[in-house]
Formats: C-alpha cells, sequence, structure tokens
C-alpha cells in the first residue's frame, strides 16, 4: 500500500508578526483613532514604535526560522538568560 501523500503546507503568519500587530495597534493605531495625529509629536512616536519593534521582529523571525532551519521543524529559539 502506498502512503497518501502529505497536503502542501500552508503558509502561516507567525506567532510573533501577530503580536506586534496588536501592539501597533495598541501603541499607533488606537492613540491616532483618538485623535492623536493631531500633536507635532505624534509622527515622531508612531516612526520611532514602529521602526524599533519592527526591527526587533524581523531579528526574531530570522533567527528562527535559522534555529528552525539547523535543528529540524520542531526547533525551537532558545535564548540563554543570565542566572
Amino acid at each position: 500500500m502506498k502512503p497518501s501523500p502529505e497536503p502542501p503546507a500552508r503558509a502561516r503568519v507567525p506567532r510573533a508578526a501577530l503580536a506586534w500587530l496588536v501592539y501597533a495597534g495598541v501603541t499607533v493605531a488606537a492613540p491616532a483613532a483618538n485623535g492623536a495625529w493631531r500633536r507635532r509629536d505624534f509622527a515622531e512616536h508612531a516612526m520611532l514604535t514602529l521602526a524599533v519593534s519592527g526591527a526587533l521582529l524581523g531579528v526574531w523571525l530570522v533567527l528562527a526560522r535559522v534555529a528552525t532551519r539547523s535543528s529540524g521543524p520542531r526547533a525551537r529559539l532558545k535564548v540563554p538568560f543570565p542566572r
């Protein structure tokens, strides 16, 4: 009996990206919807918040992908914490 073929892999949004979208919504979109976009310093806040958190998200996703490729599909990114 021939084994059944595996279904094609579906593209998934990483949980970290979903968490980042929620964070961006709370820190940028919600204040903008409440009128903060009228203030002069809101644009600076929005750009800095999205740039820094987006860069950290990008680094995290790249490291997670590298860890997964080198250790198999069930690998998790293990970050050592100092004791």
